[in-house]
């Protein structure tokens, strides 16, 4: 039986997906922050996890900025929800959250953002990010020290895989 050698082509390849791989993983787990606007009367729509992803507990908060946003969110069933169709709901003058804490609905999550009708544009951060099994989000500091931990990791898988492949 002839062994099989990877050329160095192949090995780059492979180290290059595995890193690849392992960032989109690590992202599964950071904070994700969005910023847009939306129009008075109109949604803005984002998706949060794909069909078969497994279940981890996570708040969405809406901060506006300008105007008057409202948060919507809702399972697979309902791909776009808005004011009058939705699983859950926040609808607050400046700061809206929803938690997602149990796996009763399952992915993906849809998220909308409403324009209240009395400003003519609003505009607004919006942040999905997990919950720790206390039921709150970590807080900046231990946010950014889970993310050099897991970038350490990353690093040492990488140049671990790197050894073996060259």
């Amino acid at each position: 039986m002839t062994p099989f050698f990877w050329s160095e082509d192949h090995r780059r390849l492979l180290a290059v997906s595995c890193f690849a791989c392992l960032l989109q993983f690590a992202s599964c787990f950071r904070a994700q922050t969005y910023f847009g606007s939306v129009g008075a009367g109109n949604y803005s729509y984002f998706q949060v996890g794909h069909r078969g992803d497994p279940f981890i507990p996570f708040v969405i908060e809406l901060h506006s900025l300008e105007g008057d946003c409202d948060l919507y969110v809702s399972a697979s069933s309902i791909q776009e929800p808005t004011f009058e169709k939705y699983h859950f709901q926040s609808a607050t003058c400046g700061y809206d959250r929803v938690e997602l804490k149990d796996s009763h609905y399952e992915a993906p999550y849809h998220v909308a953002i409403y324009g209240h009708p009395y400003h003519r544009l609003s505009q607004y951060r919006l942040v999905v990010s997990p919950l720790t099994s206390a039921g709150q989000e970590p807080s900046d500091a231990e946010s950014e020290g889970q993310d050099s931990f897991l970038f350490t990791i990353l690093l040492k898988i990488l140049e671990f895989i790197l050894e073996v492949l060259l």
